[in-house]
């Protein structure tokens, strides 16, 4: 079973795990970054936990959320798989074009790398399916400190 790990805040990992009165869902809709908009996850819980203690908005609580997705379901999404070369083609027009917050390839995820760290895979989850699929109740989502 993957393990996908998202940067965030205590609050905001304690409320997308399901821990506390206020529970919420994951987003696609909202967020954006190399691939443009979407939910990012990655494959390094030590990476994702780094990338919050050095954004502004949750240095201050630091926080992973761990998500468990069953690998057959995780294969049955549509794909972009990119390479370093086309990951940074990707990076550089969004970027030119202000499209960070905005881009949709029209696919459920998104994978490539890191760019200031190629060796760690990042999944960009920007469709409804990809959404229902991260919120589902059977998902196992922990907050890690």
């Amino acid at each position: 079973m993957p393990k996908f790990y998202h940067g965030t805040d205590l609050v905001t990992a304690r409320r997308l795990a399901g821990v506390g009165q206020e529970t919420g869902n994951i987003r696609v809709d909202r967020g954006g970054g190399e691939f443009g908009r979407g939910f990012y996850t990655q494959s390094s819980k030590s990476n994702a936990l780094t990338w919050a203690l050095n954004n502004p908005r949750t240095r201050r609580s630091a926080c992973v959320l761990e998500l468990d997705i069953p690998e057959a379901e995780y294969q049955q999404l549509e794909k972009l798989v990119l390479d370093v070369r086309k990951a940074r083609q990707l990076r550089q027009r969004l970027s030119n074009q202000r499209l960070k917050g905005t881009y949709l390839a029209g696919v459920d995820v998104i994978t490539g790398p890191i760019l200031n760290n190629a060796s760690i895979e990042q999944q960009k989850f920007e469709s409804q399916t990809s959404e229902t699929l991260l919120n589902d109740e059977q998902r196992t989502r922990r907050s890690i400190q």
